[in-house]
């Protein structure tokens, strides 16, 4: 039962991740890139797509946190969905800071 919980916990983590970089793609898109180079805004779908072409070329390229070798599993998917919150509020604002000075 304590496995069916950590793939519970796990699935939740990947999900979130997934929509959170697909919604962070999605809006520095359609600030950025649509009235930069004229293009189409992406739809959500096309959004989650490119999303999972960016993540399986990034995949492996992870440096390994010595600090994580002791930590337990849900110690490790909790910083991991803190990363992931964390990460795309900060580009989120970054975009939106840029996205102010392009008209």
């Amino acid at each position: 039962m304590e496995n069916l919980g950590k793939a519970f916990y796990a699935l939740i983590v990947l999900v979130v991740g997934v929509l959170a970089s697909s919604y962070v793609l999605l809006k520095l898109w359609g600030w950025i890139i649509t009235p930069t180079f004229g293009v189409e805004e992406l739809t959500i779908a096309q959004a989650f797509g490119l999303s999972v072409v960016v993540g399986y070329l990034k995949f492996g390229k992870k440096v390994k946190d010595k600090s994580e070798e002791h930590d337990n599993f849900t110690s490790i998917l909790s910083k991991a969905l803190g990363r992931i919150l964390l990460s795309s509020s900060l580009f989120l604002l970054i975009g939106w800071v840029a996205s102010l000075f392009i008209s």
